[in-house]
């Protein structure tokens, strides 16, 4: 008798793991099991449609932690002036003000207030 789970499954895939490098091992975040990371949103139309649950290897450009793997579980759209500090001190370990000064440094405050901020939400695998 043919086993119908088998013969009618659907093929498996793995999921492309994406690598992606952060300077440091901030606010030691790479060792939770979950974290949130604050940062510049992305271009809105270079968002894939499909980036829920994607993989990816953080790795540290200065060695501070080897490399780990991350699911993305959801992403959050903020506008500059909605982030709290609560949010702020569990991603970067400094108050709202202090984080957005650091993003407007290392990007503009126009780029900032045009693009937004994204609170990622990841989940250690």
């Amino acid at each position: 008798m043919e086993n119908i789970a088998t013969s009618t499954a659907l093929p498996t895939t793995q999921a492309a793991i994406k690598d992606i490098f952060w300077n440091t091992n901030y606010n030691n975040k790479l060792v939770c099991n979950a974290m949130i990371d604050v940062t510049l949103a992305p271009d809105r139309s270079k968002v894939p449609t499909n980036w829920r649950n994607s993989i990816f290897r953080i790795h540290t450009k200065d060695q501070s932690y080897p490399p780990v793997l991350f699911k993305l579980d959801d992403m959050l759209p903020i506008w500059p002036h909605e982030l709290t500090d609560m949010i702020a001190m569990l991603s970067s370990g400094l108050p709202a003000v202090e984080l957005l000064a650091q993003l407007e440094e290392m990007h503009t405050p126009e780029l900032l207030n045009r693009r937004g901020l994204i609170i990622n939400y990841w989940i250690k695998i």
